[in-house]
């Protein structure tokens, strides 16, 4: 009678360190998909950022001319009066919109301001940026 309760004992023990096995499994695994998650938007807002910088950089050495800015700014286009460039999921210029850049030019004076946004597809911004170019007179070449 004793070797059959030992027995029991030791069943109940396995099945309370394999229910917490599981459970602590359960839990890695979501935070493991959750890390996937988090590594997918970190790298959203790098190449957000790249993206942004780049078009900031266009537009200073243009000028803030926007004939200027769609011929170097790779895949842009004029979209009522904003200039766009969609990209697809690996950042290429591409029409599918799964992010798209949005540059609005506005021109007070000798002062160009463009606000550049970077949307994804559900209209969330990842990143923005306010670039201001003063022409003292000079025309900038592109």
């Amino acid at each position: 009678m004793r070797s059959s309760s030992k027995a029991g004992l030791f069943l109940v023990e396995l099945i309370i360190v394999i229910a917490f096995f599981s459970l602590a499994s359960a839990h890695c695994m979501r935070l493991f998909a959750y890390s996937h998650v988090l590594g997918n938007k970190s790298e959203n807002l790098n190449m957000a950022i790249n993206a942004t910088q780049s078009a900031a950089e266009i537009f200073r050495a243009s000028g803030g001319n926007s004939e200027h800015i769609l011929r170097l700014l790779a895949g842009s286009e004029v979209t009522g009066e904003n200039i766009t460039v969609d990209y697809n999921k690996q950042w290429q210029p591409d029409a599918s919109g799964d992010f798209c850049l949005t540059m609005q030019i506005e021109h007070e004076d000798a002062m160009a301001i463009a606000t550049i946004v970077v949307t994804d597809t559900d209209g969330d911004m990842l990143y923005s940026l306010l670039v201001y170019y003063y022409n003292n007179g000079t025309e900038a070449t592109a």
